[in-house]
Protein backbone atom coordinates (compact mmCIF):
# COMPACT_ATOMS: atom_id res chain seq x y z
CA UNK A 1 0.00 0.00 0.00
CA UNK A 2 2.87 2.47 0.81
CA UNK A 3 4.29 2.11 -2.91
CA UNK A 4 0.76 3.01 -4.13
CA UNK A 5 0.05 5.70 -1.83
CA UNK A 6 3.36 6.70 -3.68
CA UNK A 7 2.88 6.20 -6.65
CA UNK A 8 -0.83 8.62 -6.63
CA UNK A 9 1.13 11.32 -4.67
CA UNK A 10 2.52 12.08 -8.00
CA UNK A 11 -0.75 12.58 -9.11
CA UNK A 12 -1.77 16.65 -9.08
CA UNK A 13 -5.34 15.93 -8.05
CA UNK A 14 -6.82 18.32 -5.57
CA UNK A 15 -9.69 16.93 -3.32
CA UNK A 16 -13.02 17.48 -5.40
CA UNK A 17 -15.69 16.41 -3.28
CA UNK A 18 -17.11 20.08 -1.88
CA UNK A 19 -17.17 18.94 1.35
CA UNK A 20 -14.55 19.73 4.29
CA UNK A 21 -11.93 17.45 3.54
CA UNK A 22 -10.38 15.43 6.81
CA UNK A 23 -6.68 15.21 7.53
CA UNK A 24 -4.63 13.04 5.37
CA UNK A 25 -4.22 9.52 6.14
CA UNK A 26 -7.42 9.65 8.73
CA UNK A 27 -9.38 5.93 8.50
CA UNK A 28 -12.96 7.25 8.21
CA UNK A 29 -15.20 5.97 10.95
CA UNK A 30 -17.95 4.80 8.35
CA UNK A 31 -15.40 2.88 5.78
CA UNK A 32 -14.60 -0.41 7.46
CA UNK A 33 -11.70 -2.45 6.22
CA UNK A 34 -13.76 -5.07 5.15
CA UNK A 35 -15.82 -2.61 2.83
CA UNK A 36 -15.13 -3.72 -0.81
CA UNK A 37 -13.71 -0.04 -1.55
CA UNK A 38 -11.68 0.24 1.62
CA UNK A 39 -8.49 0.32 -0.51
CA UNK A 40 -10.15 2.52 -2.46
CA UNK A 41 -10.76 5.28 -0.42
CA UNK A 42 -8.63 4.86 2.00
CA UNK A 43 -5.50 5.30 -0.69
CA UNK A 44 -7.24 8.14 -2.42
CA UNK A 45 -7.34 10.35 1.15
CA UNK A 46 -4.04 9.76 2.02
CA UNK A 47 -2.83 11.24 -1.10
CA UNK A 48 -5.44 14.17 -0.67
CA UNK A 49 -7.34 13.33 -3.66
CA UNK A 50 -10.63 12.68 -2.10
CA UNK A 51 -11.76 14.30 1.45
CA UNK A 52 -14.45 13.37 3.92
CA UNK A 53 -16.90 15.25 6.19
CA UNK A 54 -15.92 17.28 9.49
CA UNK A 55 -17.63 14.62 11.52
CA UNK A 56 -15.44 11.97 10.56
CA UNK A 57 -17.20 10.08 8.08
CA UNK A 58 -16.72 9.27 4.63
CA UNK A 59 -20.48 8.87 3.43
CA UNK A 60 -19.84 6.09 0.86
CA UNK A 61 -23.02 5.86 -0.36
CA UNK A 62 -23.92 9.51 -0.88
CA UNK A 63 -24.56 10.83 -4.32
CA UNK A 64 -21.45 12.40 -6.81
CA UNK A 65 -22.80 15.11 -8.66
CA UNK A 66 -21.73 16.34 -12.10
CA UNK A 67 -19.40 18.75 -11.26
CA UNK A 68 -17.58 16.54 -8.97
CA UNK A 69 -17.16 13.86 -11.40
CA UNK A 70 -15.71 16.19 -14.19
CA UNK A 71 -13.40 17.28 -12.30
CA UNK A 72 -12.23 13.78 -10.60
CA UNK A 73 -11.79 12.04 -14.18
CA UNK A 74 -11.09 15.07 -15.76
CA UNK A 75 -7.42 15.74 -13.60
CA UNK A 76 -6.88 11.24 -13.34
CA UNK A 77 -7.03 11.38 -16.66
CA UNK A 78 -4.15 13.65 -17.34
CA UNK A 79 -6.07 17.26 -17.58
CA UNK A 80 -5.03 20.29 -15.92
CA UNK A 81 -6.69 21.90 -13.33
CA UNK A 82 -9.30 24.38 -14.54
CA UNK A 83 -10.53 27.86 -13.12
CA UNK A 84 -14.20 28.72 -13.17
CA UNK A 85 -16.02 30.21 -16.25
CA UNK A 86 -18.69 31.35 -14.56
CA UNK A 87 -20.44 31.31 -11.08
CA UNK A 88 -20.24 27.54 -10.54
CA UNK A 89 -17.29 26.32 -9.06
CA UNK A 90 -17.01 23.37 -11.76
CA UNK A 91 -17.79 25.33 -14.50
CA UNK A 92 -14.02 25.45 -16.10
CA UNK A 93 -14.20 21.55 -16.22
CA UNK A 94 -17.64 21.75 -17.70
CA UNK A 95 -16.05 23.90 -20.62
CA UNK A 96 -12.95 21.86 -20.84
CA UNK A 97 -14.65 18.73 -20.86
CA UNK A 98 -17.09 20.45 -23.94
CA UNK A 99 -13.90 22.09 -25.13
CA UNK A 100 -12.50 18.19 -26.21
CA UNK A 101 -15.39 16.62 -26.93
CA UNK A 102 -15.63 14.53 -23.75
CA UNK A 103 -19.01 16.25 -23.63
CA UNK A 104 -20.72 17.16 -26.48
CA UNK A 105 -23.14 20.21 -25.30
CA UNK A 106 -22.36 22.37 -22.03
CA UNK A 107 -25.66 21.91 -20.65
CA UNK A 108 -25.32 19.84 -17.85
CA UNK A 109 -26.88 20.61 -14.29
CA UNK A 110 -23.47 20.24 -12.53
CA UNK A 111 -25.25 19.90 -8.88
CA UNK A 112 -27.25 17.46 -9.99
CA UNK A 113 -26.53 13.62 -9.03
CA UNK A 114 -24.20 11.88 -11.77
CA UNK A 115 -25.76 8.49 -13.17
CA UNK A 116 -23.68 5.37 -13.53
CA UNK A 117 -23.92 4.95 -17.38
CA UNK A 118 -23.61 8.98 -17.69
CA UNK A 119 -20.05 8.82 -15.83
CA UNK A 120 -19.03 5.74 -18.19
CA UNK A 121 -19.38 7.72 -21.10
CA UNK A 122 -17.57 10.47 -19.22
CA UNK A 123 -14.68 8.76 -18.59
CA UNK A 124 -14.16 6.59 -21.55
CA UNK A 125 -14.92 9.78 -23.52
CA UNK A 126 -11.87 11.26 -21.63
CA UNK A 127 -9.33 8.29 -21.20
CA UNK A 128 -10.22 8.19 -25.03
CA UNK A 129 -11.33 4.55 -25.12
CA UNK A 130 -13.76 4.74 -28.01
CA UNK A 131 -14.49 1.04 -29.01
CA UNK A 132 -14.89 -2.24 -27.03
CA UNK A 133 -13.03 -5.06 -28.67
CA UNK A 134 -15.41 -7.82 -26.43
CA UNK A 135 -19.18 -8.09 -25.75
CA UNK A 136 -20.97 -6.84 -23.15
CA UNK A 137 -20.30 -8.59 -19.55
CA UNK A 138 -23.84 -6.98 -18.41
CA UNK A 139 -27.03 -8.51 -18.79
CA UNK A 140 -29.15 -4.95 -18.39
CA UNK A 141 -27.14 -3.00 -21.41
CA UNK A 142 -24.78 -3.27 -24.37
CA UNK A 143 -23.55 0.32 -24.05
CA UNK A 144 -19.76 0.44 -25.62
CA UNK A 145 -18.83 2.88 -22.76
CA UNK A 146 -19.78 0.57 -19.79
CA UNK A 147 -18.19 -2.33 -21.74
CA UNK A 148 -14.79 -0.85 -23.06
CA UNK A 149 -13.94 0.30 -19.19
CA UNK A 150 -15.05 -3.14 -18.00
CA UNK A 151 -12.44 -4.05 -20.36
CA UNK A 152 -10.17 -1.86 -19.27
CA UNK A 153 -10.78 -2.66 -15.56
CA UNK A 154 -12.34 0.48 -14.78
CA UNK A 155 -15.94 -0.90 -13.56
CA UNK A 156 -17.03 -4.12 -12.91
CA UNK A 157 -20.80 -4.21 -12.18
CA UNK A 158 -22.46 -5.96 -9.88
CA UNK A 159 -22.80 -9.90 -9.53
CA UNK A 160 -26.17 -11.58 -9.32
CA UNK A 161 -28.04 -15.30 -9.83
CA UNK A 162 -28.50 -13.95 -13.12
CA UNK A 163 -25.41 -12.63 -14.51
CA UNK A 164 -23.27 -8.98 -13.79
CA UNK A 165 -25.68 -5.83 -13.82
CA UNK A 166 -24.27 -2.32 -14.40
CA UNK A 167 -27.51 -0.48 -13.25
CA UNK A 168 -26.73 2.87 -15.67
CA UNK A 169 -29.73 4.48 -14.52
CA UNK A 170 -28.83 4.28 -10.51
CA UNK A 171 -26.66 7.70 -8.98
CA UNK A 172 -23.30 6.72 -8.91
CA UNK A 173 -22.44 6.70 -5.05
CA UNK A 174 -18.72 7.72 -3.75
CA UNK A 175 -17.62 4.85 -2.70
CA UNK A 176 -17.90 3.70 -6.61
CA UNK A 177 -16.01 6.86 -7.82
CA UNK A 178 -13.31 6.40 -5.29
CA UNK A 179 -12.82 2.91 -7.05
CA UNK A 180 -13.02 4.26 -10.43
CA UNK A 181 -10.50 7.30 -10.27
CA UNK A 182 -8.06 4.76 -8.18
CA UNK A 183 -8.11 2.24 -11.35
CA UNK A 184 -7.84 5.21 -14.22
CA UNK A 185 -4.32 6.02 -11.84
CA UNK A 186 -3.36 2.60 -11.55
CA UNK A 187 -4.06 1.00 -15.14
CA UNK A 188 -2.04 0.55 -17.87
CA UNK A 189 -3.19 3.18 -20.79
CA UNK A 190 -1.98 6.50 -21.94
CA UNK A 191 -4.56 9.41 -20.53
CA UNK A 192 -6.11 11.40 -23.22
CA UNK A 193 -6.19 8.53 -26.72
CA UNK A 194 -6.31 5.37 -24.79
CA UNK A 195 -3.26 3.59 -26.42
CA UNK A 196 -0.48 2.47 -25.04
CA UNK A 197 2.68 4.90 -24.88
CA UNK A 198 5.19 3.72 -28.14
CA UNK A 199 7.82 1.13 -26.62
CA UNK A 200 11.04 1.91 -27.26
CA UNK A 201 12.12 -1.49 -27.86
CA UNK A 202 10.70 -1.14 -31.41
CA UNK A 203 13.72 1.19 -32.01
CA UNK A 204 15.73 0.07 -35.17
CA UNK A 205 19.12 -0.30 -33.18
CA UNK A 206 20.21 -3.92 -32.26
CA UNK A 207 20.78 -3.33 -28.83
CA UNK A 208 19.56 -0.21 -26.73
CA UNK A 209 19.93 0.31 -22.70
CA UNK A 210 16.58 0.82 -21.22
CA UNK A 211 14.69 1.82 -18.31
CA UNK A 212 11.85 -0.89 -16.77
CA UNK A 213 9.36 0.86 -15.17
CA UNK A 214 7.73 -0.85 -12.00
CA UNK A 215 5.76 1.37 -10.26
CA UNK A 216 2.18 0.81 -9.88
CA UNK A 217 0.36 2.55 -11.76
CA UNK A 218 2.59 5.27 -13.90
CA UNK A 219 5.97 7.58 -13.52
CA UNK A 220 6.36 10.85 -14.37
CA UNK A 221 8.73 12.54 -16.84
CA UNK A 222 10.32 15.66 -16.23
CA UNK A 223 12.10 18.44 -18.07
CA UNK A 224 15.11 18.23 -15.47
CA UNK A 225 16.48 15.87 -12.36
CA UNK A 226 14.02 17.05 -9.86
CA UNK A 227 10.45 16.81 -8.27
CA UNK A 228 10.39 20.80 -9.01
CA UNK A 229 10.25 20.54 -12.58
CA UNK A 230 7.83 20.46 -15.41
CA UNK A 231 6.10 17.28 -15.88
CA UNK A 232 6.32 16.69 -19.60
CA UNK A 233 5.16 12.85 -20.24
CA UNK A 234 4.57 9.52 -18.29
CA UNK A 235 5.86 6.03 -18.76
CA UNK A 236 3.01 3.54 -17.49
CA UNK A 237 3.75 0.47 -15.08
CA UNK A 238 5.55 -2.30 -17.19
CA UNK A 239 6.57 0.16 -19.99
CA UNK A 240 10.26 0.80 -21.14
CA UNK A 241 12.32 3.84 -22.25
CA UNK A 242 15.63 4.36 -24.03
CA UNK A 243 18.15 5.25 -21.22
CA UNK A 244 20.34 8.13 -22.37
CA UNK A 245 22.20 8.77 -18.59
CA UNK A 246 21.79 8.54 -15.05
CA UNK A 247 22.27 11.69 -12.87
CA UNK A 248 22.48 10.85 -9.40
CA UNK A 249 18.93 9.36 -9.06
CA UNK A 250 17.42 10.18 -11.75
CA UNK A 251 17.56 9.19 -15.52
CA UNK A 252 17.66 10.50 -18.77
CA UNK A 253 15.01 9.11 -20.88
CA UNK A 254 14.08 9.36 -24.59
CA UNK A 255 10.37 7.65 -24.90
CA UNK A 256 8.76 8.41 -27.98
CA UNK A 257 8.88 11.88 -28.96
CA UNK A 258 9.28 12.95 -25.01
CA UNK A 259 12.52 13.14 -23.48
CA UNK A 260 13.54 14.09 -19.36
CA UNK A 261 14.26 12.78 -16.39
CA UNK A 262 12.14 10.06 -14.56
CA UNK A 263 13.39 9.17 -10.48
CA UNK A 264 15.68 6.04 -10.70
CA UNK A 265 13.63 4.68 -7.42
CA UNK A 266 10.78 3.17 -9.57
CA UNK A 267 12.28 1.81 -12.43
CA UNK A 268 15.26 -0.39 -13.26
CA UNK A 269 17.66 -0.40 -16.48
CA UNK A 270 17.34 -3.39 -18.81
CA UNK A 271 19.14 -4.36 -22.12
CA UNK A 272 17.08 -5.68 -24.70
CA UNK A 273 18.37 -7.00 -27.78
CA UNK A 274 16.07 -6.57 -30.62
CA UNK A 275 14.58 -9.42 -32.57
CA UNK A 276 12.01 -10.27 -34.87
CA UNK A 277 9.73 -12.42 -32.79
CA UNK A 278 10.14 -15.98 -33.17
CA UNK A 279 6.64 -16.91 -31.65
CA UNK A 280 3.48 -17.34 -33.19
CA UNK A 281 0.32 -14.79 -33.66
CA UNK A 282 -1.49 -16.50 -30.76
CA UNK A 283 1.96 -16.25 -28.37
CA UNK A 284 1.99 -12.58 -29.46
CA UNK A 285 -1.38 -12.43 -28.86
CA UNK A 286 -1.53 -13.80 -25.52
CA UNK A 287 1.42 -11.09 -24.86
CA UNK A 288 -0.85 -8.61 -25.87
CA UNK A 289 -3.76 -9.28 -24.03
CA UNK A 290 -1.95 -9.79 -20.55
CA UNK A 291 -0.18 -6.42 -20.95
CA UNK A 292 -3.91 -4.80 -21.02
CA UNK A 293 -3.98 -5.71 -17.07
CA UNK A 294 -0.77 -4.14 -15.58
CA UNK A 295 -1.33 -2.00 -13.11
CA UNK A 296 -4.73 -4.07 -11.79
CA UNK A 297 -4.15 -4.44 -8.23
CA UNK A 298 -2.89 -7.66 -6.38
CA UNK A 299 -6.54 -8.81 -4.58
CA UNK A 300 -5.84 -12.57 -2.98
CA UNK A 301 -8.14 -14.89 -4.50
CA UNK A 302 -8.91 -12.51 -7.37
CA UNK A 303 -9.74 -13.19 -11.17
CA UNK A 304 -11.02 -10.63 -12.83
CA UNK A 305 -9.80 -7.35 -14.02
CA UNK A 306 -11.30 -5.74 -10.41
CA UNK A 307 -8.08 -7.75 -8.60
CA UNK A 308 -6.03 -10.44 -9.56
CA UNK A 309 -3.77 -13.23 -7.24
CA UNK A 310 -1.12 -14.69 -9.52
CA UNK A 311 -3.13 -17.83 -10.88
CA UNK A 312 -6.50 -15.88 -11.22
CA UNK A 313 -4.35 -13.68 -13.36
CA UNK A 314 -3.13 -16.43 -15.39
CA UNK A 315 -6.23 -18.41 -15.50
CA UNK A 316 -7.97 -15.30 -16.63
CA UNK A 317 -5.65 -14.83 -19.27
CA UNK A 318 -5.80 -18.17 -20.60
CA UNK A 319 -9.43 -18.66 -20.49
CA UNK A 320 -9.93 -15.51 -23.05
CA UNK A 321 -7.47 -18.30 -25.69
CA UNK A 322 -9.62 -21.18 -24.74
CA UNK A 323 -7.40 -22.88 -22.43
CA UNK A 324 -9.00 -23.70 -18.98
CA UNK A 325 -6.72 -23.99 -16.07
CA UNK A 326 -7.13 -24.26 -12.40
CA UNK A 327 -7.11 -21.37 -9.85
CA UNK A 328 -3.98 -22.48 -8.57
CA UNK A 329 -0.18 -22.03 -9.48
CA UNK A 330 0.34 -26.00 -8.69
CA UNK A 331 -2.81 -26.94 -10.65
CA UNK A 332 -1.48 -24.98 -13.24
CA UNK A 333 1.75 -26.22 -13.42
CA UNK A 334 0.35 -29.76 -13.84
CA UNK A 335 -1.72 -28.98 -17.10
CA UNK A 336 1.10 -28.03 -18.79
CA UNK A 337 4.35 -29.67 -20.19
CA UNK A 338 7.62 -28.93 -18.00
CA UNK A 339 10.37 -27.57 -20.21
CA UNK A 340 14.17 -25.88 -19.19
CA UNK A 341 13.94 -22.29 -18.97
CA UNK A 342 16.15 -21.98 -21.99
CA UNK A 343 13.15 -23.21 -24.12
CA UNK A 344 10.91 -20.48 -22.55
CA UNK A 345 8.84 -18.55 -25.62
CA UNK A 346 6.41 -15.61 -25.30
CA UNK A 347 3.16 -17.28 -23.96
CA UNK A 348 4.70 -19.97 -21.51
CA UNK A 349 4.26 -20.27 -17.77
CA UNK A 350 7.33 -19.79 -15.24
CA UNK A 351 6.60 -20.93 -11.83
CA UNK A 352 8.32 -20.04 -8.16
CA UNK A 353 8.13 -20.85 -4.75
CA UNK A 354 6.90 -18.01 -2.37
CA UNK A 355 9.29 -18.90 0.31
CA UNK A 356 12.26 -20.47 1.22
CA UNK A 357 10.76 -23.99 0.73
CA UNK A 358 11.25 -25.53 -2.66
CA UNK A 359 7.12 -26.09 -3.34
CA UNK A 360 5.31 -23.83 -6.28
CA UNK A 361 3.36 -20.56 -4.53
CA UNK A 362 3.51 -18.09 -7.51
CA UNK A 363 3.22 -18.14 -10.93
CA UNK A 364 3.39 -15.64 -14.24
CA UNK A 365 3.63 -15.68 -18.00
CA UNK A 366 6.57 -15.02 -20.08
CA UNK A 367 6.81 -12.16 -22.10
CA UNK A 368 10.46 -12.66 -23.64
CA UNK A 369 13.35 -10.79 -23.48
CA UNK A 370 14.12 -12.49 -20.36
CA UNK A 371 10.80 -10.32 -18.73
CA UNK A 372 7.59 -11.91 -17.13
CA UNK A 373 4.52 -10.51 -16.45
CA UNK A 374 2.59 -11.57 -12.80
CA UNK A 375 0.11 -10.25 -10.23
CA UNK A 376 2.74 -9.53 -7.44
CA UNK A 377 2.04 -9.24 -3.93
CA UNK A 378 5.24 -7.89 -3.34
CA UNK A 379 6.07 -4.32 -3.34
CA UNK A 380 4.35 -3.62 -6.66
CA UNK A 381 0.86 -5.39 -5.24
CA UNK A 382 -0.20 -5.26 -8.76
CA UNK A 383 0.02 -6.93 -12.20
CA UNK A 384 3.60 -6.07 -13.03
CA UNK A 385 6.38 -6.65 -15.14
CA UNK A 386 9.71 -8.61 -14.10
CA UNK A 387 12.90 -9.73 -14.95
CA UNK A 388 13.85 -13.37 -14.33
CA UNK A 389 17.48 -12.62 -13.99
CA UNK A 390 16.69 -10.45 -10.61
CA UNK A 391 18.29 -11.94 -7.35
CA UNK A 392 14.64 -12.75 -6.09
CA UNK A 393 13.32 -14.74 -8.80
CA UNK A 394 16.63 -16.28 -9.66
CA UNK A 395 16.55 -17.72 -6.16
CA UNK A 396 12.92 -18.43 -6.44
CA UNK A 397 12.65 -19.95 -9.54
CA UNK A 398 11.37 -23.26 -9.66
CA UNK A 399 10.21 -24.33 -13.32
CA UNK A 400 8.16 -23.55 -16.31
CA UNK A 401 5.78 -25.39 -18.53
CA UNK A 402 3.94 -24.90 -21.90
CA UNK A 403 0.34 -24.96 -22.54
CA UNK A 404 0.85 -23.84 -25.82
CA UNK A 405 1.01 -26.83 -28.14
CA UNK A 406 3.15 -25.03 -31.77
Amino acid sequence: MKKIISIILIVALVAAFTVTASAKGTVFSDVDESAWYYKDVTALASAGIIGGYSDGTFRPNGTVTNGEALKLILLASGYTAQSKTDSHWASGYRDLAVMHGIMTSADIELDAPITRLDVANLAANALGLRTATIKSPFIDTDDNAATVLFENGIITGSETSAGIVFNGADSLKRSEISAIIYRIINTNFDAHTGSEQPDAVAAANDSMTHILVSCSGYLNIRSGPSTDTDIVGRIYAGRTAELVSDASGWYKVNYGSVSGYVSADYCTPVDYAVEEPDYSGLRLDIVEYAKKFAGVSYVYGGASPSGFDCSGFVMYVMKNFGYDLGHSARAQYSSGTPISKSELKPGDLVFFSNSSTTWIGHVGIYIGDGLFIHASSGSAYCVTISELSSSWYTSHYIDACRIIND
